[in-house]
């Protein structure tokens, strides 16, 4: 992506980008989130999300 490119160009590669990564795996949203509730504690671990917004979702 270029520095120079505008605000609307910018998100319209990302979603571009996001869709056709969905397209060719569309299992990846729910592989995800089956890692998470079974594991939340290691996912919190890795990553850099509050710990009450994970352990207080609807999801785990």
């Amino acid at each position: 992506m270029q520095q120079d490119s505008s605000t609307e160009e910018k998100i319209y590669l990302i979603t571009n980008n996001y869709v056709d990564l969905m397209k060719g795996n569309p299992h990846l949203p729910l592989f995800v989130l089956q890692a998470i509730q079974s594991n939340p504690d290691k996912f919190i671990a890795k990553s850099n999300i509050n710990r009450n917004f994970i352990r207080n979702s609807t999801l785990i």
